[in-house]
């Protein structure tokens, strides 16, 4: 961000600020070219910065950068890994509107059960969040693991999720067939019914992975 207020610093010069406005403005074009920020700022957060800058309010200007300073701190290189005494945790990502910095955001945001770790290497949050209410952080490797237990339940919730959605799609199908009078029809979505709601509870006390436990859904519910 250095060369940013470096730009926005030469405008305080009583030469620089006698030139014309378009020559200033691209002055702080460049600045934020350099630092690549455009994406992460609004319209009019651009709007006021130029503003400002027209104006002659140099010290405007220098606050509202400020402000984009720690967005791009917040948004870019930092989480927060809320923990429970149980080792159990979740993530808290900050917002780009926010005007806080990370540190703020964890005292403000952190519940009363919680303890706010800030992070910054981003590759310990997996990427596959299908077992995220099992995530635990361990502060001895400062480490993001899963709760093989707690993802085995989850795993078995999701499988009876997907057996609702195959027995209201196997009725949609059944009532269409029942409308048209097509008896095979009726009678094969019959049979499909039966084999899902015939589907044993599912085990999971053999399986050692979160990979493996994910592809561990019967043939039947794909």
């Amino acid at each position: 961000m250095s060369d940013y207020y470096d730009a926005l610093a030469t405008l305080q010069d009583s030469y620089i600020l006698k030139i014309e406005e378009t020559k200033r403005l691209a002055v702080v074009e460049g600045a934020l070219k350099i630092k690549k920020t455009p994406e992460m700022l609004e319209a009019r957060e651009v709007i006021k910065i130029k503003r400002d800058l027209r104006t002659k309010e140099i010290g405007a200007a220098l606050e509202a950068l400020k402000v984009v300073e720690t967005k791009i701190a917040n948004g870019k290189k930092k989480r927060i890994i809320l923990k429970k005494p149980d080792g159990s945790c979740r993530i808290l990502t900050p917002g780009k509107r926010i005007k806080l910095t990370i540190e703020e955001i964890a005292a403000k945001d952190t519940p009363g059960n919680s303890e706010p770790i800030i992070i910054e290497d981003l590759t310990i949050i997996p990427t596959d969040t299908t077992f995220q209410k099992a995530w635990m952080y361990d502060s001895s490797t400062s480490l993001i693991d899963i709760d093989m237990e707690k993802a085995r339940i989850i795993q078995g919730d999701i499988i009876d999720e997907l057996k609702k959605e195959k027995r209201r799609e196997h009725l949609e199908i059944f009532l269409g067939a029942l409308l048209d009078g097509d008896i095979e029809k009726e009678n094969n979505i019959k049979a499909q019914n039966k084999k899902i709601k015939d589907l044993p509870k599912s085990d999971f006390s053999e399986i050692t992975t979160p990979k493996e436990l994910k592809n561990a859904i019967p043939n039947q519910l794909l």
